[in-house]
This record gives C-alpha cells, structure tokens and sequence, in this order.
C-alpha cells in the first residue's frame, strides 16, 4: 500500500512538472539583468577571477560622476551602469565587496524610490550570480531610501 502511494505521488508530481504553466523563459528580465551583468566584465577579466572572489554587497551613497569608488553606479532615474572596475573585475575598497553606487543629492543621502527598487534587482541578481546571502548585503546608514520601498532593509 505504500509503494502505491509512493509511486502515485511521483507519477502525479511529474505530470504537474511537465504540465507546468509558470515555467520561466530564458528571455525573463531577470535573466537578461543577469546578462548584462555578466556582459560588463572583460573577456580577460572574467577568465581571471573566481566567482568566490565576491562575497558581500555594499549600497553607499556617490556623487555624480564619481565611478572609481564602486563597481556600479545607480542614477536616480533608476539606470545603472557597470564601471571600469567592475568590467576589470578589480576589488574598490575592502577585497571581495561589490560597492553599488548610488548617485544622491550632496550629502543628503535621499535615494529615489526608481533608484532603489533598481539598486534592490541589481543586488537580487548579484546574490543569485555569487551565491551571496540576503545578510550580506549592507547598506550604508548614510543612505536614506523612499519611506514607501517594498524592500526595507537598511543598515545595520
């Protein structure tokens, strides 16, 4: 009687898994984020550099313009662009930290609510892309996202 039962439910899990209508497609835009991602590191780079080199994420506020001190730069319109030291896969700061840049008023630290839900995918799809747990990334206390974010984290 059990092995009917055993063998029932695995039929019936296949069938559903075969049937499946929600199954993601390649195209999804969280694929082609990933994409992007890893488009922007050099050739050259991306054969030198093991994927365990990065293991934290840091959100820091930026001045406009100012790409050296992070590996990507999110505008408060909610674009994002890789920066040379991304595409050369080269530590800014402490060793085996990606610093996502994020462009705000001077000193102010007010982040656009289209700047940090694209800050918040483009960190989703880092932790996916490097095995990076959600307690690893730290945003700085200096940031100051819109009250009505879906994703509250802050700092700790």
């Amino acid at each position: 009687m059990l092995g009917c039962l055993v063998a029932s439910m695995t039929v019936g899990a296949a069938l559903l898994d075969w049937f499946q209508p929600n199954r993601v497609d390649a195209d999804t835009p969280r694929t082609q984020l990933i994409a992007q991602i890893r488009d922007a590191i050099s050739p050259a780079a991306s054969k030198t550099t093991p994927a365990e080199k990065w293991h934290t994420i840091r959100a820091v506020p930026m001045a406009a313009g100012d790409a050296s001190r992070a590996h990507f730069l999110v505008n408060r319109d909610g674009t994002w662009d890789a920066t040379a030291q991304w595409q050369a896969q080269k530590n800014v700061g402490e060793p085996g930290v990606i610093r996502i840049g994020l462009e705000t008023p001077s000193g102010s630290g007010e982040v656009t609510g289209a700047q940090w839900s694209a800050t918040c995918q483009l960190r989703n799809n880092l932790q996916e892309m490097y095995k990076i747990t959600r307690e690893r990334f730290v945003p700085s206390p200096n940031l100051r996202p819109p009250a009505d974010a879906k994703d509250k984290i802050v700092s700790r």
